[in-house]
């Protein structure tokens, strides 16, 4: 016996609140493109990646969430708990410039 209103189908209300968000998200990136409201400073590489390397050790724990699971090496709760102690280790150790 099928179910008629079980939210599986593509006019369910999870369907249609999915296409709203993503809707609402690409008016939203069109208007700041047209509206010109995305202006910057250019980036010279060499600074560029000088922001990319300092950034590395914030990178790393999802490296260490993500390769630990995808890799068999602990669940995905246990990822974010070392993950966590990794931030601490970080946060609190590591000399800041």
């Amino acid at each position: 016996m099928k179910r008629h209103g079980s939210g599986q189908g593509a006019d369910s209300p999870r369907s249609i609140v999915k296409a709203d968000r993503s809707g609402r998200a690409l008016l939203g990136l069109w208007t700041a493109v047209r509206g010109r409201h995305l202006r910057g400073e250019f980036v010279p590489l060499r600074q560029a990646l000088k922001v990319c390397a300092k950034a590395l050790w914030g990178l790393f724990t999802r490296v260490i969430m993500l390769g630990g699971s995808l890799v068999g090496g602990f669940t995905a709760n246990e990822g974010a708990s070392i993950a966590a102690l990794w931030d601490f280790i970080v946060t609190f150790c590591r000399p800041r410039s």
